[in-house]
């Protein structure tokens, strides 16, 4: 995913840079690590390789920080909302161990 925002200065005052905002509760794996990263052009990817689930968290909402490069530097936030699609990771599963069978010629 990549996120843009527009600035209509010109030179550092219309370069935009991108972070994920810390004070926005990002989140983050038990070890304290964000589970996303942005790179200065905008491009969100995961920072934990492949392993987000869908059946335990569907929807991920991460603070973004867009500010220029000027000497008085300007800011904006928004959030970017991360759906996480399913992937077919599960086995069926029989949720009892053992099934009777009655035929209608036992009634």
């Amino acid at each position: 995913m990549t996120i843009v925002a527009t600035d209509y200065d010109a030179g550092d005052n219309g370069t935009v840079v991108y972070e994920i905002d810390a004070y926005g509760n990002p989140p983050a794996a038990p070890n304290g690590e964000y589970l996303f990263k942005i790179n200065s052009n905008g491009l969100i990817k995961t920072n934990i390789g492949n392993s987000l689930d869908r059946e335990k968290i569907a929807v991920y909402y991460l603070p973004i920080v867009a500010k220029d490069k000027g000497v008085e530097q300007r800011r904006s936030t928004a959030t970017a909302t991360i759906k996480i699609i399913d992937i077919n990771d599960q086995k069926p599963q029989f949720i009892d161990v053992g099934y009777l069978l009655i035929s209608k010629t036992d009634f």
